[in-house]
């Protein structure tokens, strides 16, 4: 084929720009009729090249939202994380090491931190729940922030006992105060206390760490004490211009030694010091990235083979066409002509199913949204830009060069004298070309149905890990927020004493008992050491509960004694330990009766009095962590502060949720009545919540595996149906000779079944080739597991016989008189 006259004719140069554009307005004309003509084909091609199109365009709208797309904010590459580079690997720091790096490290303009918690807020003419941010002084002109309307805050503003002022959102700023500019002056109560607003956020504020809007920020008055060695403190930083992450590095790396000497309780001998990793990295994608990455290679594969398919089609359309493209040919239609005719069929169905596939991305894109765990950043801002057009346009060309050139070479190189003999060996060569494409088709499917199986696998197994608790009948009550006046730990135990207090004889609730958090939910990693034996620290789950918590949650006591009435009414300081604590500090089985420190080194000490068995505080994939638990009554100010939430409420309900739901919020409005309506949900929810990101991963995995299955079958049905009506002389032939209907059952169903049974075995080995892309996701399965792999060959192989059959059916009844008749 001579390609440079190919190409001449395409652009606009060669004969002339206005007889390019006559012959392209001839071939765009010709082409519309000629898909009119054939509409069944037509609507088939374009549904299935749109549903890879819709399916990349939804998919590259998540990575381009989550990914791609920069920080909101400006210079966001000088933006960096500090974190603690130790035994664990910790993205939050101690106030000591916060307050140690800021004040020495030079690297930096500016270092802040933070805390999130929802608010009680009252404006005076509604009382809402706002999420709000507790910001260090720096925390603006690190992220590169200023006031649009107002002032920012002033230094003393974040020394303890100051006057609350905060600056509040553009949305609040509409929603509360009409948008007017006397909003800055007025006076707001958080929490029941006083706030003045001294400014207004800009429109263009947005904080990736936090997927739900920010409301509010106020000053954080940070309390530095040596012997808290508690990490709840984020830090991030921006880079002094012209200071390069390397050398703000090897400043931090410079300061560990000094900070070892001045504050020992704060580093173990296993600690680095600090290491630095850019906002993104670690807020923003870091733990999804791969997981957007293998999404988009899924769609990826759907696509390619949704051109596999497409490509059959239009092989098998030319195979029609062959005598009408050897006439053309025969009257002087040069091959460069023959194949932009043929190009351009395809690349008017790729945009037509390209714009299609752009409104199906639009309403996937939407689905996703509503199928994605919450902690997922940025998935708010997932929407159809000029980037995801771009890509939807880029993509859709790509499908037509792919699907239009397997048809169009071999099209261009068509004879009359052949078309008119209906050569075989054209005809074979063309079906060689269609089963080799079944055969790519094929592995690309079971790659993608290997991968779903896995997840799918492990889902089930986590499903059915024990948990070391039974949620069955077990209702949590939450608070959103922690108002004024419950400062203290003991301010918070007697809340809780008057709420239970208040439902005792409730018939709706068979017992009731409380938890600074939930299983399977974030709790308080702290560090604790051992009475009498100096050498050793740790760090450990710290979690502070009322009475019959444990036995509200089936959690078994191995031995020592449960919280006693004693505990909670002026008793020596105690505490109750998990087996893994025991096992792991205490080997020879004395725990009981052993003093702890916990959260500092030195200080007051309390007593083991008791080891329950092991739950899986954390998540369903970890093993149970080294746990501590105290009575509400005796649980440490300081600790319970850093959650900055009320405690949750337990309860075994004897009715339905909505009667819990009823009973806590007058025994809640009878103790408090400021306080808010608590959320109520059952604690099976917390459960199905914890695997959250592996049933989305599983189910969307699995809905991609699923098309491609669907689009196989559908392509080994299609290559079949034709092959059958261009050898349905060879097969009348054959049956004049005595060939049987099952033989010739047997005949096309091998034709079937061969490139399918090829492509299992290369996508066998392409599932093992990329196994170390899923293995991460992967748990009590390998990437390798031999039951996934025969299962998903089987089900690839049986939905190649069921595509198969009708073909061959059909095939099988074909009458030879009547058809060499026709012949």
């Amino acid at each position: 084929m001579n390609w440079k006259a190919f190409f001449t004719c395409t652009t606009f140069g060669g004969n002339g720009t206005s007889a390019n554009m006559d012959t392209l307005r001839q071939d765009l004309v010709y082409s519309l009729r000629s898909l009119l003509k054939a509409p069944r084909f037509t609507a088939v091609v374009i549904v299935t090249l749109a549903l890879g199109i819709g399916a990349n365009s939804a998919i590259f709208s998540v990575v381009d939202a989550v990914l791609l797309r920069p920080l909101p904010f400006p210079d966001a590459e000088r933006v960096v994380n500090v974190a603690w580079d130790g035994s664990r690997y910790l993205q939050s720091l101690s106030a000591t090491k916060f307050q140690y790096w800021h004040d020495h490290a030079r690297a930096f303009e500016s270092m802040a931190t933070w805390q999130m918690q929802l608010a009680r807020v009252d404006t005076g003419a509604q009382v809402t729940a706002v999420r709000t941010l507790h910001v260090s002084g720096d925390f603006l002109h690190v992220l590169g922030y200023t006031s649009a309307l107002g002032r920012g805050f002033l230094p003393n503003e974040h020394a303890p006992g100051s006057a609350t002022v905060a600056i509040i959102s553009q949305a609040m700023w509409r929603t509360h105060f009409g948008g007017t500019a006397d909003a800055v002056g007025r006076t707001i109560r958080m929490n029941d206390k006083p706030v003045e607003i001294v400014g207004v956020l800009p429109e263009s504020f947005a904080f990736p760490h936090e997927n739900e809007p920010v409301g509010l920020i106020v000053p954080l008055a940070l309390t530095v004490n040596p012997d808290d060695v508690a990490e709840n403190w984020p830090t991030i930083a921006r880079l002094q211009r012209g200071v390069t992450r390397e050398q703000a590095q090897s400043e931090l790396t410079s300061l560990f030694e000094p900070f070892r000497t001045s504050y020992p309780t704060q580093v173990s001998k296993e600690d680095r010091g600090m290491t630095l990793a850019t906002f993104s990295e670690l807020y923003v994608v870091a733990g999804v990235r791969r997981a957007m990455w293998v999404l988009m290679g899924a769609v990826t594969v759907v696509l390619l083979i949704a051109c596999a398919n497409v490509a059959n089609l239009f092989l098998s359309r030319a195979v029609r066409r062959r005598s009408e493209i050897a006439l053309r040919a025969a009257l002087g239609a040069s091959r460069a002509r023959i194949t932009r005719l043929i190009f351009t069929e395809s690349v008017v169905v790729a945009l037509a199913a390209g714009a299609l596939g752009l409104l199906a991305g639009k309403w996937i894109a939407d689905v996703l949204i509503a199928l994605t765990p919450v902690d997922v950043p940025r998935m708010t801002t997932i929407g159809v830009d000029w980037r995801v057009v771009l890509f939807t346009f880029a993509v859709s060309l790509a499908t037509s060069i792919l699907s239009g050139g397997a048809s169009a070479l071999p099209a261009a190189r068509a004879r009359l004298g052949d078309a008119l003999k209906e050569s075989s060996r054209t005809s074979s060569g063309r079906s060689r070309i269609r089963q080799g494409l079944l055969a790519v088709q094929s592995a690309l499917a079971m790659v993608l149905l290997v991968g779903a199986g896995l997840l799918v696998a492990t889902l089930i197994g986590l499903m059915r890990v024990d948990a070391g608790f039974d949620p069955e009948g077990l209702v949590a009550v939450r608070l959103s927020s922690k108002p004024a006046g419950y400062a203290t730990a003991q301010d918070v135990w007697e809340f809780q004493r008057r709420v239970m207090q208040q439902l005792e004889g409730s018939p709706a609730i068979a017992s009731i008992a409380a938890a600074s958090s939930l299983p399977l939910e974030r709790g308080i990693n702290t560090r604790m050491s051992i009475g009498g034996r100096p050498d050793v620290l740790g760090t450990v789950e710290w979690r502070a509960v009322t009475p019959g918590y444990f036995e509200a949650l089936g959690i078994g006591l191995r031995t020592g004694r449960p919280f006693s009435q004693n505990d909670l009414t002026g008793g020596a300081p105690a505490a109750i330990v998990n087996e893994s604590f025991a096992h792991r500090y205490f080997p020879d089985g004395n725990a009981i009766g052993q003093r702890l420190e916990i959260g500092r080194v030195n200080g007051a000490s309390v007593e083991i009095v008791g080891i329950v068995a092991d739950i899986r505080e954390i998540s369903l994939r970890a093993e149970p962590r080294r746990t501590i638990y105290v009575p509400q009554a005796q649980a440490s100010t300081l600790l319970s502060n850093v959650m900055g939430t009320m405690p949750v409420f337990i309860a075994k309900s004897r009715s339905a949720v909505a009667d819990v739901e009823r009973a806590f919020a007058q025994a809640i409005r009878a103790v408090d009545p400021a306080l808010p309506s608590p959320q109520v949900f059952s604690l099976d929810v917390v459960v199905a919540r914890s695997l959250a990101r592996e049933r989305f991963g599983a189910t969307l995995l699995s809905l991609l595996a699923a098309l491609a299955l669907a689009l196989t079958t559908f392509g080994i049905y299609g290559v079949l149906t034709y092959t059958i009506q261009q050898r349905r002389r060879e097969i009348a032939i054959r049956m004049a000779l005595g060939a049987n209907p099952r033989d010739v059952t047997r005949l096309v169903m091998r034709q079937g079944i061969t490139p399918v049974l090829v492509g299992v075995f290369v996508g066998i080995l392409g599932a093992l080739a990329l196994s170390r892309a899923v293995s991460g996701f992967l748990w009590g399965v390998t990437p390798s597991d031999p039951a996934t792999l025969i299962q998903v060959a089987a089900i690839l192989l049986g939905a190649a016989a069921a595509a198969s059959w009708i073909p061959a059916r059909e095939a099988s009844r074909v009458d030879p008189v009547s058809s060499l008749n026709r012949e």
